[in-house]
């Protein structure tokens, strides 16, 4: 069974209106992964990390970053892991606990890395913004896809320009992956 919130490209843009402006390529009416084998194969390649972190349920892009930083064959920082700690274990076990830990330490950050933005994506996936529990502010919708293409985009950016197609396409791969996964 596949994980798809939407049935076409489309419905994905029309649901976080932001990403529009991420997309050059049209989406002709194609379903998603159709649309991400398009992005592949144009010229804005770069656009299926943005595409991507809005069509993956909120839980499922933090780990999809995650996974991504991990396999990055990159050497962390002692402030980086800690972040990325603080992501994945949101993403394992998505309590209001773990996305206040995630969300404080991402705020607290620079801001200046990919594991900084996991764990703001963790930390903007729901729940309450503020520190006042009598007047909640719930997180807009589309910042947890905003920090994951974010992260994304500063991950690919510690690579040689010249390897950033080919890992545009395993990143992009490894979305797939997971929205094809059969439900646990």
């Amino acid at each position: 069974m596949i994980r798809l919130r939407f049935s076409s490209a489309q419905q994905v843009i029309d649901a976080y209106p932001n990403l529009n402006g991420d997309l050059t390529l049209p989406t002709n009416g194609d379903e998603p992964f159709a649309y991400i084998d398009r992005l592949l194969a144009s010229q804005q390649k770069q656009q299926v990390l943005a595409f991507c972190a809005f069509l993956l349920p909120r839980k499922e892009a933090v780990q999809w970053l995650c996974k991504t930083i991990r396999s990055a064959s990159r050497p962390l920082g002692i402030k980086e892991e800690q972040l990325l700690k603080l992501a994945e274990v949101w993403a394992l076990s998505p309590t209001e606990n773990a996305r206040r830990a995630a969300f404080q330490a991402g705020t607290d950050d620079a801001k200046d890395s990919a594991a900084a933005w996991a764990a703001l994506a963790a930390g903007w996936s729901g729940g309450n913004l503020s520190s006042d529990a009598d007047h909640p502010i719930p997180p807009p919708a589309h910042l947890t896809g905003l920090a994951v293409k974010l992260g994304m985009q500063l991950l690919l950016a510690y690579f040689p320009k010249s390897q950033h197609a080919e890992m545009i396409v395993e990143f992009s791969r490894n979305a797939t992956l997971m929205l094809k996964q059969d439900k646990a």
